[in-house]
């Protein structure tokens, strides 16, 4: 599907009544309002496009939680996506956050369908799992049932173990995230990433080591060491994440203090990196 707006090819999203336009094109549009008239908006409704081109409609609605704002995009009996935002970050910049997620959810195929072997088939009409995929716990209260939401299709546990069963004699490799994470997206994998915070100080020395003479970085290294320094922080975002506030705070303040231990001509560096760490520090007053 082609955007009306930059005529560009792809996923088309429709905000309320107004015209359909792509992602990137609705958040700058969004970006142009205040963000008193932004909130008055909400709940509100988004359509989006699926990676089969099926169309999906969400209700969009922020929800207070201990200091900090849970942006929900969230379709009946299907797909539901959410942002964990800090109350100082506005409106705009956290519902791009939303659209961009909802956007990259629904091109992400989970389930394969295969004509071959027509008795194995559970109820979802698919044969099969791609190796690689992410989907949604959900527990019926009522019922008492569990079962995994893929591609925005409720699975029953039993089927899913048929699916599974496909790759018998393979290792299962699992990861409980929480529903605001960053999702597994279209062409991405997994991969192992060892989040103590001894390996992460070493990860950053050695990224360090390979640009600084001595005690010095140049100006003209500083965009290949910001590179470098890519998957350490998103190590350390990790992390934060995963590990006790105390752990992140006292890492984060080993790391700014090591960065800043350095001298340097560069324009950005370390203010850019340490901005980073601050930012993915966890909020001190969110639990007061």
């Amino acid at each position: 599907m082609h955007c009306p707006v930059c005529n560009q090819k792809k996923p088309l999203l429709v905000v309320e009544d107004q015209d359909q336009a792509c992602p990137d094109c609705t958040i700058a549009r969004l970006k142009t309002r205040s963000t008193e008239a932004v909130l008055q908006d909400f709940p509100a409704t988004v359509l989006a496009v699926d990676h089969a081109g099926r169309q999906h409609e969400f209700s969009l609605q922020p929800v207070q939680k201990a200091g900090n704002l849970t942006w929900l995009a969230q379709e009946k009996n299907g797909y539901s996506f959410s942002v964990l935002i800090k109350n100082t970050t506005g409106p705009n910049q956290a519902l791009a956050r939303l659209l961009r997620k909802v956007t990259a959810g629904l091109q992400q195929k989970n389930l394969l369908v295969s004509s071959l072997d027509e008795e194995f088939q559970p109820p979802s009409g698919c044969h099969y799992l791609e190796p690689v995929g992410i989907g949604r716990i959900d527990y019926n209260e009522a019922s008492g049932a569990c079962r995994l939401v893929l591609d925005g299709q409720m699975l029953a546990a039993e089927d899913f173990f048929t699916l599974l069963s496909t790759y018998s004699g393979h290792n299962l490799v699992y990861q409980i995230q929480d529903a605001t994470a960053d999702i597994l997206e279209k062409d991405m994998a997994l991969l192992y990433c060892r989040i103590d915070a001894r390996s992460i100080q070493d990860h950053f020395s050695k990224c360090l080591s390979w640009f600084l003479e001595g005690s010095f970085l140049s100006y003209k290294r500083e965009a290949a060491l910001a590179s470098a320094l890519e998957r350490p922080l998103a190590e350390f975002g990790l992390f934060c994440r995963y590990r006790t506030r105390q752990e992140a705070l006292m890492l984060g303040q080993l790391l700014i203090r090591y960065l800043g231990s350095f001298k340097t001509d560069a324009q950005s560096f370390p203010a850019s990196q340490i901005k980073a760490i601050r930012a993915m520090l966890p909020d001190e007053k969110a639990d007061e």
